[in-house]
């Protein structure tokens, strides 16, 4: 499957959608989101249809991993 990666980083999230390319044009196949960036980040996304694939928290030490 070929896909394009789309990211748009902010001060503190970063947004993300993955688009399929498809005969009829670009077709979104998930989208998400890591927010609370150097705080406590919290990842979540989710599958064109809106079912949630993953919604998880991380700990405030994660950050010192990076």
């Amino acid at each position: 499957m070929d896909a394009i990666l789309v990211i748009n980083a902010g001060s503190s999230s970063l947004k993300f959608q993955i688009f399929e390319i498809a005969d009829t044009g670009p077709k979104r196949c998930i989208r998400g989101q890591i927010d609370g960036i150097g705080v406590r980040p919290r990842l979540v996304a989710s599958a064109a249809d809106g079912t949630v694939l993953v919604d998880r928290r991380y700990t405030p030490d994660v950050v010192d991993h990076l």
